[in-house]
């Protein structure tokens, strides 16, 4: 079992404050309302977990698909919003009295990525793999965060964004990763998971690799394009990260 800092595993956080991000046209953003200390987890994204079927339905019936998700493993990710696709306190609490999950549970999805010139004060890291559970993600401080500091996580390292952010230090991540795993053993350092930690049939494994390069036919960011491997030739299995 991970365990979340005291102060973060409470329906009403004291260690944590939703409010307006200071990133211009961000929305909100998830703040520190006390220090944290460097190294510990302050909670899970969590949500309803989907196959990409199920939420292409969604984004279909929505028009849109500004839905924060993030990738859990090829085909499945976790949808933190609502049936309206809103991702707003009051309608966090909404669904806490709906479905007994804690609106501190899904405060993680508030979580904005650094922009240019700030760092990243967090990072995601999946729990280790369970046969009888769901694959899970966990938001971890990377450094001491001072009282009021808005807190910022790279969602992954591959795909494209439709504004301006920092760019990660990869090796540093994987560094920092492999530290807070010694402290958090139920944790993995590897970002995304690479193929161990997940389930494919081999038959399609080795189709994916043995197809030519061509140029996909779908739109970036839509359900057909995550499941479409037509222009993917790779030497071994190696998935991408589908968060936003």
């Amino acid at each position: 079992m991970v365990e979340i800092y005291r102060g973060c595993d409470r329906a009403v956080s004291s260690a944590l404050r939703v409010q307006d991000s200071r990133i211009p046209g961000a929305g909100m953003g998830l703040f520190a309302a006390e220090e944290l200390p460097e190294y510990v987890v302050i909670g899970q994204y969590s949500g309803e977990v989907k196959d990409y079927a199920r939420f292409g339905e969604k984004v279909q019936r929505l028009g849109h698909n500004h839905l924060h998700p993030f990738y859990l493993k090829p085909g499945l990710l976790v949808d933190p919003t609502d049936e309206e696709g809103a991702l707003h306190p009051a309608s966090l609490r909404f669904a806490s009295l709906a479905t007994g999950v804690s609106f501190w549970n899904r405060s993680m999805a508030f979580t904005n990525e650094a922009p240019p010139g700030e760092r990243y004060n967090l990072l995601a890291l999946y729990a280790q793999p369970c046969a009888d559970q769901d694959p899970a993600v966990y938001f971890c401080t990377r450094e001491r965060v001072p009282k009021g500091s808005e807190l910022f996580v790279c969602y992954g390292y591959d795909h494209p964004r439709e504004y301006p952010w920092a760019d990660p230090d990869i090796d540093l991540d994987t560094h920092q990763r492999q530290q807070i795993c010694q402290r958090h053993p139920h944790l993995s350092p590897e970002f995304p998971p690479k193929d161990p930690l997940v389930q494919r049939p081999q038959d399609v494994v080795e189709e994916v690799v043995r197809k030519e390069p061509v140029e996909s036919h779908f739109e970036v960011g839509t359900d057909a394009w995550r499941t479409d491997f037509s222009d993917v030739v790779l030497d071994a299995p190696v998935y991408e990260t589908d968060s936003e």
